[in-house]
């Protein structure tokens, strides 16, 4: 071929490579250094991208230079052409009219090249761990690995980018070996004539310095198997970490194979310079050998030497296992109290309802997240753009003390506006944020929905108890949420130009009219220029009306990045977040904070995440579901940290990250080395934001599921299983789900007819982690806590339960209550059987469920209080239909072995100690003769006599308990409610006390 023609084409490959450069920089590079700049994050940015592009270069041109100077050496030491033999194969070889050895030779140099710069370009996605070999210089970990002695900082930090830079030349030189063979087999220069392996001087310098380079490397790999094998489960008995014959047989092994390798480098270095390869073919042949024994040899002492003694020999490891698992999750005893909780069984309706437990009541959560945002969606939305797409709990300071609330932002989801309002002009002009929130307490009821404190829109109503209100500027406008996926364009000047606004900012009350708003923040990039205009085009999706003449100013802005967890992972890429956001009504703006962990998956002996994970799964769905859901690959590792908080700032996107507990962290200490200006102290957060944090379940999950196994800490209880929890379930129904049968029950086969059976639905699952309020033994004043209850694994009744504390300063300190062994405590389960068990409750259940209507039972909590559990249960009732509203219409509560119900909690309380009004009424009269107050009744206001109440109660009472006996429901629920009224009228409400039922 022409050499001019092969410059030609070197030189247009050359400039395409360049356009592809600039097209990646000017569509990509450029659009994030706006970005970055706007969110005052750009030193994060610059960063990682330097780091990014030089280490494609530098691995790039590594590549390059050792594949390039072998083909250097390759085309020196071969013959000036191929084996006639190899020619005369090859059909048409005579009809060819150019040097094919020299286009054969052309075309590798070209593929060296191609092939340098894909492993160059893959490599820069490695930026992580060259940024974190460097930060980690001077950290520890504290920790020492119990076989080789070393900190684990090693492990964590450095080893991995050695273990890249092994395993990459290490691979390369295979390659290379193998590929320079071939090509030297083609030239017919390594076999002699006589068909004997008698390569000349230097094509046998050529390949054996390969070869012992390439056992070099392995021997270097090496070293890091035997580093693996603390990460690598290796029996049935020590989950993660090598065990007796991991240790005692397939380490031993590595070092000979790793001595071998070294010595078989050595004689193919000397076997350069010797006639004969024999000696290089032998030791290549003893060093295979070794690995074929060395795949067996563990195998033979783990069945003849382990097996029989394998408590004894295990117990060591097992040891280390459960050392380092319980440091990696936070579950040693720096972070975990264990206590034996002081059941005593004596709780009375005067403990219930002391100043001690009045907070706890006032926030017994009655309202599950599910039913409620059904119903926020229901009546809150109030147009088709709007969602509400989760329901957030947490706990704001009133008047009467700490209540807990419920709340869910009101987004925007252009999804589900009808398609002829979907256009690019209306999604990216128009409709451009959502509006407003919704709150609810969670323990109060208001014929059966949700008592609301803020609701609606025009105008936002607000509770008159409630105080803490939107601001006028911003307001609770809503730009960067759950919902906000597509980018949109707003124009902050269009009001002082004199044009018409554009933005949908609410609907009105009045018509079909909305009001309009243009955005007033600093979020969002300025097209300024033609040059940004044209840059935003090509970046999304070659929309020419960035270009255009239209709506777009110089004062314009683009925001996008909307969606806070994409957000926050664009400006943090190597933390990982939880699921779960949740907004904070701060100083009259709503505000998003997310939590982030740090992770990884090299802590020696640690278990990794994933095995629980599976197992759970494994449990209640099959083997095969959990490995098509987890698949092959550690989702986050075998250690955790939550020292990360992150806020933004629903109205203009800025971005806060925040540390906390960093001095148990060195991740995230290492991540502060990198990125300086990335992290602000904990105490920069505002102070009532602070009141805000709690602990994310996500973290408390893991925790908790590894602490079902792992609060055995002695090895030979765990190796023998004499104690393993699990989280306790419950009868949960989904309201957002229709329900599917499981397992239909037999027909009769006698039977004369087809029978209709009505199938079998099972609804049991897991108790989620709540979050409560409950006072603590020992403690002064009760707290928000994320609680989860466990039992015996297999069996029902109560072992446990953990509280993960979240206010300040106690927060994240983890809390284990177990329960003594010669006391029954019921478990979830179990009470859940005393509902279905008890008559008066399932005869109402069936009823109620063949009236086209569908009871769902909510979340069972179980509520530590005065040495003793209350457990509570709303009943809900929703017709059949995507428009069905979930009602609260009854209250269970139980206590022991004994559950009730009530149309409300202060009905089910009454009712299951058996107290009278008359008692009610003289409780109320001792404490106000004693200067207390009381949660239920305060009778300064009453227009009745207290003894005329009493009376009418009593009366109430007595005529539906003969209503129960009789079994007339209707006449029942009437007379309950009449007594709900009296009451309400003991408790100060002004309640007419006519005789209708409701």
């Amino acid at each position: 071929m022409d050499s001019r023609l092969i410059k030609r084409l070197v030189i247009f490959a050359i400039v395409i490579l360049v356009l592809m450069a600039l097209s990646s920089v000017l569509v990509k590079i450029y659009p994030d250094l706006l970005w970055f700049s706007m969110v005052s994050y750009l030193g994060v940015y610059k960063k990682i991208l330097v780091t990014k592009i030089c280490l494609g270069f530098v691995v790039g041109l590594v590549f390059l230079t050792i594949t390039l100077g072998n083909l250097y050496f390759l085309n020196r030491f071969s013959p000036a052409r191929f084996s006639p033999s190899i020619v005369d194969a090859i059909p048409v070889a005579s009809e060819l009219d150019f040097d094919l050895r020299k286009i054969v030779y052309s075309v590798l140099a070209m593929l060296s090249i191609a092939y340098s710069m894909l492993i160059g370009y893959s490599s820069s996605s490695k930026w992580e761990i060259v940024l974190r070999y460097l930060g980690a210089k001077h950290l520890s970990v504290s920790n020492t690995d119990p076989i080789f002695g070393k900190d684990v900082s090693y492990y964590i930090f450095r080893m991995p980018l050695e273990q890249f830079i092994c395993s990459s030349l290490f691979g390369l030189l295979v390659l290379l070996t193998i590929f320079t063979s071939v090509i030297y087999f083609f030239h017919g220069s390594i076999f002699s004539d006589r068909n004997h392996l008698e390569p000349p001087r230097k094509v046998k310098a050529h390949l054996f310095a390969l070869i012992s380079l390439t056992f070099i490397f392995f021997a270097w790999n090496c070293r890091f198997m035997m580093f693996d094998l603390l990460n690598k489960p290796s029996s049935d008995v020590v989950r993660v970490g090598g065990g007796y014959a991991a240790i005692h047989a397939r380490l031993p092994l590595l070092w000979v194979m790793l001595i071998s390798s070294i010595a078989s480098s050595i004689v193919f270095l000397s076997s350069m310079f010797l006639r004969r390869v024999r000696y290089a073919l032998g030791v290549l042949v003893l060093f295979f050998t070794i690995v074929f024994v060395g795949q067996f040899y563990p195998r033979f002492v783990q069945k003849f030497r382990v097996e029989p003694n394998k408590q004894d020999l295990e117990a060591k490891y097992i040891k280390h296992n459960i050392e380092a698992t319980l440091y990696a999750y936070g579950l040693t005893d720096k972070w975990v109290t264990e206590e034996e909780y002081p059941l005593t069984d004596e709780l009375s309706y005067e403990d219930v309802m002391s100043e001690e437990n009045a907070e706890v009541i006032n926030s017994s959560r009655l309202w599950d997240w599910r039913p409620l945002r059904r119903t926020f969606r229901q009546l809150q939305e109030l147009r088709s753009q709007y969602d509400f797409v989760d329901v957030d709990i947490d706990r704001y300071k009133m008047d009467g003390g700490v209540r807990q609330v419920m709340l869910s932002g009101r987004e925007l989801n252009i999804n589900d506006l009808p398609s002829a309002r979907r256009d690019w002009y209306k999604k990216t002009y128009v409709y451009t944020h959502g509006y407003g929130a919704v709150m609810s307490p969670v323990s109060e009821i208001e014929d059966g929905k949700p008592k609301m404190y803020i609701r609606d829109i025009d105008p936002i109503t607000y509770a008159p108890e409630w105080n803490l209100k939107f601001a006028d500027n911003p307001g609770p406008r809503i730009y960067y949420g759950e919902r906000t996926t597509h980018y949109i364009i707003t124009h902050p000047s269009r009001e002082s130009e004199g044009k018409e606004l554009l933005e949908f900012d609410y609907p009105l009350s009045v018509g079909q009219d909305y009001k309009k708003y243009a955005y007033q923040g600093l979020g969002g990039i300025k097209l300024s220029s033609f040059w940004r205009r044209l840059v935003y085009m090509l970046k999304f999706n070659n929309e020419i009306k960035f270009v255009l003449p239209g709506e777009i100013t110089q004062q314009s802005r683009v925001m996008y990045h909307r969606h806070i967890k994409e957000r926050t992972q664009k400006i943090a890429p190597f933390l990982h977040y939880d699921k779960d956001p949740y907004l904070v009504l701060h100083e009259g703006r709503l505000i998003w904070v997310l939590d982030a962990y740090t992770t990884t998956n090299r802590y020696p002996y640690s278990s990794p995440m994933q095995d629980v994970l599976r197992s759970t799964i494994a449990e209640r769905q099959g083997l095969r579901t959990a490995r098509r859901i987890q698949g092959g690959e550690r989702p986050w590792g075998n250690y955790i940290r939550n020292s990360v908080k992150v806020t933004i700032d629903a109205y203009d996107g800025t971005v806060n990250f925040y540390l906390k507990g960093v001095e148990d962290d060195s991740i995230v200490q290492c991540y502060k080395n990198i990125f300086p200006n990335l992290f602000k102290p904990f105490s920069d957060m505002p102070d009532n934001l602070k009141t805000h944090i709690r602990y994310p379940m996500t973290m408390f999950l893991i925790q908790a599921r590894m602490y079902q196994d792992y609060h055995m800490k002695d090895p030979i209880t765990f190796y023998a299983g004499e104690d393993p929890w699990a989280i306790g379930q419950e009868i949960y129904d989904n309201t957002e789900q229709m329900r599917q049968p499981t397992s239909p029950v037999q027909s009769n086969p006698f039977a004369p007819a087809p029978e209709r059976v009505a199938p079998t639905v099972s609804n049991v699952q897991d108790v989620a982690p709540y979050y409560v309020i409950v006072k603590i033994p020992g403690q002064e004043r009760a707290e928000f806590v994320l609680m989860l209850p466990f039992t015996p694994k297999n069996k029902q009744n109560l072992t446990a339960w953990m509280a993960a504390r979240c206010d300040l300063p106690q927060y994240g300190q983890l809390i284990v209550y177990r329960f003594s062994k010669g006391k029954l405590a019921s478990g979830p389960m179990q009470v859940e059987n005393y509902i279905s068990q008890e008559p008066d409750i399932s005869q109402q259940i069936s009823l109620w469920n063949t009236q086209g209507s569908r009871v769902l039972r909510g979340n069972l909590l179980i509520i530590p209080m005065s040495e003793s559990l209350l457990y509570v249960e709303p009943i809900y009732i929703q017709s059949e239909g995507e428009s069905a509203i979930p009602e609260l219409r009854r209250v269970v509560v139980g206590y022991r072995e004994k559950v009730v119900w009530g149309a409300s909690l202060d009905q089910a309380l009454i009712k299951l100690f058996n107290v009278s009004p008359v008692d009610i009424i003289s409780g109320s009269a001792e404490k106000r003769k004693a200067g207390t107050t009381n949660l239920f009744v305060d009778d300064s206001s009453l227009d009745s006599s207290l003894a005329e109440l009493a009376k009418r109660a009593n009366q109430y009472l007595n005529q539906a308990q003969n209503a129960q006996r009789l079994g007339d429901w209707a006449s029942y629920g009437t007379q309950l409610n009449l007594l709900e009224k009296v009451l309400k009228r003991m408790e100060g409400q002004d309640i007419p006390l006519n005789e209708t039922s409701e």
